[in-house]
């Protein structure tokens, strides 16, 4: 995606798929089930800077292995299990239109002589990590962005995380909002475990969020005051609290690529 490309545009596209998402009802079958249930027994791994986002995976349980805060290192990254299933990297990225190789995601600041720089960035994940996932989520603003290059595409995180061998990567197209989006995140992690495939679980999400209103597990702030008016339910809401977040900037921001099942 360039500069040109608008939320505005993205938000025009979107609107004409909520025709197909509406029809028909949320309901699994047992032939999406097949990978999730191959990949039940393998561990769920969360890296978050954020705390806010690292709700998001709390359908799992014990299931999943967190690491905050300071635990959330590059060394990490680069040293997953080899029974992984699920990376959830609930953090912030920093984009770099012009170089996207060099685009990254913000993990912890190293303290001492280590000669990490707690950016991650797309050709390091090229470079050095190995990840055998279904599944690889980017939670942070605009993480499916990239820049196109003749004969491979869109370059960025997404495709970097693919090389290193996620068969899906779940990516944001645009700035997110942070509660909205920890909502949407606990809806499709669940519609996973429930035994949906990776399509029908993100489908079912946006749904939730379509027919809404959504209630706030979460207080505090997170909202981007240049949205626009679609957000003024938003702001002043606590936990608890219902939100209207059926306007497509909340519910078509993440996009599936790679396997869908």
């Amino acid at each position: 995606m360039t500069r040109k490309t608008t939320v505005a545009t993205l938000i025009t596209i979107s609107m004409l798929t909520l025709a197909i998402l509406l029809s028909g009802s949320c309901g699994g079958n047992g032939d999406n089930r097949a990978t999730v249930q191959k990949s039940s027994a393998r561990s769920v791994i969360i890296l978050a800077i954020d705390g806010l986002r690292a709700d998001a995976l709390g359908c799992y349980g014990g299931a999943a292995t967190t690491w905050l805060g300071s635990q959330a290192t590059e060394t990490r990254t680069r040293q997953l299990p080899r029974d992984t299933s699920i990376v959830h990297f609930a953090a912030h990225v920093v984009i770099a239109e012009s170089s996207p190789l060099d685009s990254a995601i913000a993990l912890s600041t190293p303290t001492g002589d280590e000669i990490e720089n707690g950016l991650l960035q797309a050709w390091e994940v090229l470079e050095s990590v190995r990840v055998d996932a279904e599944l690889v989520t980017l939670s942070g603003c605009q993480t499916a962005t990239g820049a196109p290059i003749a004969g491979e595409g869109l370059i960025g995180l997404t495709r970097a995380f693919q090389y290193a061998g996620a068969r899906s990567v779940l990516a944001s197209l645009w700035r997110v909002e942070d509660r909205t989006t920890a909502e949407f995140m606990r809806r499709f992690y669940s519609r996973l475990r429930e035994g949906r495939s990776k399509d029908a679980a993100l489908r079912c999400a946006q749904l939730d969020l379509i027919q809404g209103p959504i209630t706030l597990s979460e207080g505090g702030g997170g909202v981007l005051s240049s949205i626009g008016t679609w957000v003024r339910g938003l702001f002043g809401a606590d936990k608890g609290d219902p939100v209207d977040a059926s306007h497509p900037f909340f519910w078509a921001a993440f996009k599936l690529e790679g396997d869908w099942k």
